[in-house]
């Protein structure tokens, strides 16, 4: 059984879930999360229908002051999870900057998916919808909703890695985000 090493990093603006995402992960979920100071690390093994992978999960500070470290951490991903928070427009406002961002610290020839995460789907939505699919479709994202406080991250994870196997795996292509 053939083993490949995928890797991921999680972006996005202070207080978007992101850490309480990684955190599920990774069994160390609270009610209480400090904010990332720069970076932290999990690896998540996957198995299903005789494909394993060990996953390298980032995850990174929305913390300005950190940024020229997250920076280093946009290379060599097999995809990008962008979350924002769904009842905070200011998060989704800042999107298209780390969406620049990832396009030009990406040091591939190819363009990697970019998972859109709306999170927080369990208050009140302020966001609003149709510039939620303008920018998706701007940028060719896959959007995906969830709340991280309740619904289990692992099954976000698993559709991320399944795209990955489906764009990249099966069919022998390279990607520098896989080993």
């Amino acid at each position: 059984m053939n083993t490949h090493t995928l890797r991921f990093v999680l972006l996005g603006g202070t207080k978007t879930g992101k850490t309480t995402f990684f955190y599920k992960l990774d069994d160390r979920f609270q009610n209480e999360i400090t904010p990332t100071i720069g970076v932290d690390v999990v690896t998540y093994k996957y198995e299903k229908n005789g494909f394993t992978c060990k996953n390298i999960i980032w995850d990174t500070s929305g913390d300005e002051r950190f940024l020229c470290i997250v920076n280093s951490y946009l290379q060599n991903n097999c995809a990008f999870l962008l979350f924002f928070d769904l009842n905070n427009p200011v998060t989704f406002d800042c999107l298209e900057n780390w969406i620049k961002r990832i396009n030009k610290n990406n040091s591939c020839k190819h363009k990697h998916p970019i998972f859109l995460i709306g999170n927080k789907k369990d208050l009140p939505q302020k966001v609003n919808n149709e510039a939620i699919g303008d920018l998706v479709e701007k940028y060719q994202l896959i959007y995906i909703t969830t709340s991280a406080k309740i619904y289990d991250s692992e099954v976000i994870i698993e559709a991320i890695i399944n795209e990955i196997y489906i764009r990249y795996i099966s069919k022998n292509s390279y990607c520098c985000g896989i080993r």
